[in-house]
């Protein structure tokens, strides 16, 4: 369910909220793709001018062919940009960058 507090077109801060025209968010560990997929067809339903756009980076090349093909594949491929780097080399390249959403759903791993 999406509210004014968590929907795309508005932006919450100390000062209040104020209308944004772009919503980005970053998938770290894509995996196949999943969960930024869903996001984005969520978005998608929505009805708002708001440009959304993800980026997923995997420290796995076939998880990122993975995710690039399943983005194709429910048509939302032109929203998602994969990048197969670990998050500290993402971090290096692209720290200059600010993410409205960031998500991971991480694999379990048993210590």
């Amino acid at each position: 369910l999406a509210t004014p507090e968590v929907s795309p077109g508005t932006h919450a801060s100390g000062r209040g909220s104020e209308s944004v025209d772009s919503f980005r968010a970053l998938e770290i560990g894509c995996g196949t793709g999943a969960l930024g997929i869903a996001l984005m067809h969520a978005w998608q339903r929505m009805e708002t001018s708001v440009t959304v756009h993800l980026t997923a980076i995997d420290i796995a090349e076939e998880a990122c062919e993975l995710t690039a093909e399943n983005a194709e594949k429910f048509n939302v491929s032109g929203s998602i940009s994969v990048r197969w780097k670990s998050f500290q080399e993402f971090v290096g390249d692209y720290g200059d960058r600010a993410f409205d959403l960031i998500v991971s759903n991480p694999p379990y791993i048993p210590s």
